[in-house]
């Protein structure tokens, strides 16, 4: 899953072009001089990968505190990489054109909030966070057309002094259980954040998609939360964020899924990791004494129907903001919206780019080129996706370089994703082995109790070593 999260139509590599100077070429059509092993290409990689990891910096630091709004962080973090670009292979030609090469963003900054998880940029509306908030920050780039992508979530400034909020309305009880809720937000983080690592210790030649997808699960089991069955990672090639090997996970959407084809791990190859959990969930009032009642449907889900449960949705609230470019369909008679296909071919290549940013100078232009090209299929809107009401969400993504010898980490990653933040934050919860089994008493339906206690038990252990 690329930031193309849950799309239903992908582009087919050996059928879609990229722009006027490469009509004679197809996508997926890889030459030799266009894969690693041409040093040039990685350094190009490796460059985007760095521009990258300094903007989700950016983006992280200004999600730290409370209050903070979601537009400024999208705004902030698109512009720090176009600067970035701007700086590097100034003065370098592209071989067909003659004119600087492209480069800049290959998929707009999206920071998506709690139920939102992807495609979200704010770039019509803007979000405040807000303490206890669990944030999604996704940033890409591309030198020459060689994208990296990264996705890191956080936690906003935990929620702790609750009782006192509450004017001590709250009982030590439902204090208690309102930080296991806060809690176990951390937990989740952590456990997306832990399949990542398990995942880059098994990327290597020759293990299979299967071998991944079953090394997800395996972390997911351990914390009791859910691999959600958008979750898809893909090959990257150079214009193709989203290649045509993917890894699934099969124990969700099945191994006759049309994705699900068994490969392996190639050398010398890019691959776009990306680890999405969720968990049963809910937003509380301060004060309330009521805090794991959930809805029958919810509580007393069957293991059939689970699975449903956490399938992500269109978004009814937000609007679709980021299009990409139907390249298997041809031009229309419209003057404006030819006009704004050929500045989409022009600055966005195949990549993602926001409606907005067609016709910089004018929105209204803008809307109305984007509404003729998608209602002729030239475009496709990507949605925003959300989970289902009581389940949050957490996702890491990476970038990935492949040799015959090393996994190497372009961008994104547990190295850079602040573990050791998120293991701090759990520990200034009240929360310990004796109060989660008072809470276990107190839930009477067994599975439900599981749901709520299983992704804290690891943490507390591991934050006990730690300590």
């Amino acid at each position: 899953m690329t930031d193309q999260v849950g799309r239903s139509k992908r582009p087919r590599e050996n059928e879609i072009d990229v722009k006027p100077k490469h009509a004679f070429m197809k996508v997926g059509d890889e030459r030799p001089d266009e894969t690693i092993e041409n040093p040039e290409v990685r350094t190009k990689y490796t460059l985007a990968g760095k521009i990258v990891r300094e903007a989700l910096n950016v983006a992280i630091s200004m999600c730290s505190q409370p209050g903070s709004m979601t537009k400024e962080i999208c705004t902030a973090c698109d512009e720090f990489i176009q600067s970035a670009c701007e700086k590097v292979y100034t003065k370098t030609l592209d071989q067909y054109t003659q004119s600087t090469l492209a480069k800049g963003i290959s998929c707009p900054t999206c920071v998506s909030v709690n139920q939102v998880v992807c495609h979200f940029s704010s770039s019509n509306e803007s979000i405040e966070l807000k303490e206890g908030d669990i944030v999604k920050i996704s940033i890409s780039c591309h030198i020459d057309g060689y994208p990296t992508m990264a996705c890191h979530t956080l936690c906003v400034a935990p929620i702790q002094k609750i009782s006192e909020e509450a004017n001590m309305e709250a009982t030590e009880e439902s204090s208690i259980d309102i930080s296991l809720l806060s809690y176990r937000r951390l937990a989740l983080i952590h456990a997306c954040e832990e399949a990542m690592a398990a995942i880059l210790q098994q990327f290597r030649p020759g293990h299979t998609n299967k071998l991944i997808a079953d090394c997800m699960s395996q972390v997911a089991d351990k914390y009791n939360v859910r691999v959600l069955p958008n979750a898809l990672s893909h090959e990257m090639k150079r214009y193709i964020l989203n290649g045509r090997n993917v890894i699934v996970n099969r124990t969700l959407l099945g191994a006759s899924s049309r994705d699900a084809h068994e490969f392996e791990i190639e050398a010398n190859k890019i691959y776009h990791v990306d680890v999405l959990f969720g968990m049963l969930d809910k937003s509380v009032e301060v004060g309330t004494r009521d805090v794991f009642s959930f809805p029958t449907h919810i509580a007393n889900v069957t293991e059939r129907e689970e699975p449903k449960m956490f399938d992500l949705v269109p978004s009814d609230d937000h609007a679709s903001t980021i299009f990409v470019r139907n390249v298997n369909r041809k031009a229309i008679r419209p003057k404006t919206a030819n006009e704004a296909l050929v500045i989409v071919k022009h600055n966005f290549l195949a990549f993602p780019f926001l409606g907005d940013a067609v016709f910089p100078e004018s929105k209204a232009k803008s809307g109305a080129a984007t509404k003729s090209l998608v209602e002729n299929n030239l475009l496709d809107p990507l949605p925003v996706l959300e989970s289902k009401k009581y389940v949050t969400t957490a996702r890491f993504c990476c970038t990935v370089l492949v040799t015959s010898k090393e996994t190497i980490v372009l961008c994104g990653g547990p190295l850079e994703s602040g573990s050791s933040s998120v293991i701090n934050q759990m520990r200034s919860h009240p929360i310990n082995a004796t109060s989660l089994e008072a809470v276990k008493q107190r839930i009477s339906n067994e599975s439900l109790a599981r749901k709520i206690c299983g992704p804290v038990e690891p943490c507390l252990e591991l934050s006990n070593k730690s300590g």
